[in-house]
Formats: structure tokens, C-alpha cells, sequence
């Protein structure tokens, strides 16, 4: 496979959108990270860009790589207004598109007296748009959110059981989820338990990195962190 040009995002900051990352701990793990990450073979298609986190921050911890593959055109159709979002912003983006038109009152008792912000916000960035009787819906998917496929990344030396239960974890908001390992497991069960929670495995061997067992696709946006990294991969390229 082509590794195609990608925008490493090791420390992204800047703006409301833009991420935190926790600081790289030197070992033997952030080691096997680093070579993982240097030369992951991804396809990306012409028409999108990889961008590529390390560590970013979430509300469920730090996933060690998070690869995001996303359309360029859709984005580069983006208001700039679109770049004053906050995270909490995602959360009432994320509920409209999955529910449909819903009454602003029902969303304030949800989401509490802070989603006014959001409602201006979202409305300025052309996201969300007024129905009559009160209620909100929010603009198409597609033309919203450009990411066409999120992969998440677990990388441990030998502990490969508590590699696939944090991977996982991950499954909230990721298209496909992984554990990266130095080599195979050659117990069975770790296969058996990677089916189970639909994890892939990658085994970073010595030339290049390779897929050793396929793990279970899902359709995006996931969650209201899928959206955070919609934004984070657009906000990172401008």
C-alpha cells in the first residue's frame, strides 16, 4: 500500500476547535509508537487528506494515534465562522443530526442553560438552522462533516489484553478501531477476544506495519467526538 501525504498533528493547538495532546513519555511503547506512525501505510484517495493525532485528549483518556481521513472539497466549503466552534458545541450538533428538527426547549433541559452559546455558534457557522414552533435541525451530514473514516490506534509491547479492552474503548467514536503490538500473540484467546469487541490488530514489524487481523467498520459520525475530529483535521489544515 501507498502511504500518502498526511498532516502530523503531533501538538495541535490554537483556536476553540483545536485539541490537547498529553506530552510524549520516552519508552519503550512511545518508541513503538513513533516507528508505527512514521511508516503506517494508509491509502488515502485523492480527494481527501490523512491527518494524524497523537495522544489527543477525550473525555474517555488518550488514544495513542488517531488517523483521520477527510474530504477536502466538502470542507474547503466551510464558513470561517465555522472556526470560533468549542467542543461543547459538537454535543448539540451531534444530537440534532442523529434525532432530527427537535424543540429548543427540549434541548435546553437536555444539554442545560449553556447550549445558548452553542445555538449561536452552530447558527453562525451555518449548521443549524430555525423551524417554525420552536424547534432547530441541523444542516445535511453530508455537507457538515467531511471525515470519511476515523482509526484509532492502541499500541502495547506484551500486554495485549488490556491493549484490545482499551481499543475497544475507542469504538465510541472511531470507524474502526486497533491495537498495534511488536508481534503476534500466540495465544488463540487474543484473537477470540479481538472478534468479541470487534477490534483489528496491526503487528509493527521490522520493514513496515501490517494488518494481521481486520477489524469491525462502522458508519460515521459515531459520536459527538467523531465531529470533534471533523473539525480538529479541518482546523489543523487552514
Amino acid at each position: 500500500m501507498t502511504n500518502h501525504p498526511s498532516t502530523h498533528a503531533a501538538n495541535p493547538t490554537g483556536g476553540p476547535i483545536g485539541p490537547r495532546s498529553r506530552r510524549a513519555r520516552p519508552g519503550p511503547e512511545s518508541a513503538l509508537v513513533d516507528s508505527f506512525v512514521d511508516n503506517l501505510p494508509l491509502k488515502t484517495p485523492p480527494c481527501c487528506q490523512t491527518t494524524i493525532f497523537r495522544e489527543p485528549k477525550l473525555t474517555s483518556g488518550f488514544p495513542d494515534v488517531v488517523a483521520v481521513t477527510w474530504h477536502k472539497a466538502t470542507a474547503a466549503r466551510w464558513s470561517k465562522e465555522r472556526r470560533r466552534l468549542r467542543p461543547a458545541d459538537a454535543r448539540l450538533i451531534h444530537l440534532l443530526a442523529s434525532y432530527g428538527p427537535t424543540h429548543e426547549d427540549s434541548i435546553r433541559t437536555w444539554m442545560g442553560r449553556a447550549v445558548v452559546g452553542s445555538f449561536d455558534r452552530l447558527h453562525a457557522a451555518g449548521l443549524l438552522r430555525a423551524n417554525k414552533r420552536g424547534t432547530w435541525r441541523a444542516t445535511s451530514v453530508r455537507e457538515a462533516f467531511a471525515v470519511r473514516r476515523i482509526i484509532s490506534f492502541e499500541a502495547k509491547i506484551s500486554d495485549w489484553r488490556t491493549a484490545l479492552e482499551q481499543a475497544s474503548l475507542n469504538l465510541w467514536f472511531a470507524s474502526e478501531s486497533y491495537v498495534v503490538l511488536p508481534q503476534m500473540p500466540r495465544s488463540a484467546e487474543a484473537l477470540r477476544l479481538a472478534t468479541l469487541l470487534g477490534v483489528g490488530i496491526w503487528i509493527a514489524g521490522a520493514l513496515r506495519p501490517a494488518v494481521s487481523f481486520k477489524a469491525r467498520q462502522q458508519a460515521q459520525p459515531v459520536s459527538f467526538a467523531s465531529w470533534l475530529f471533523n473539525d480538529w483535521a479541518w482546523h489543523g489544515a487552514v
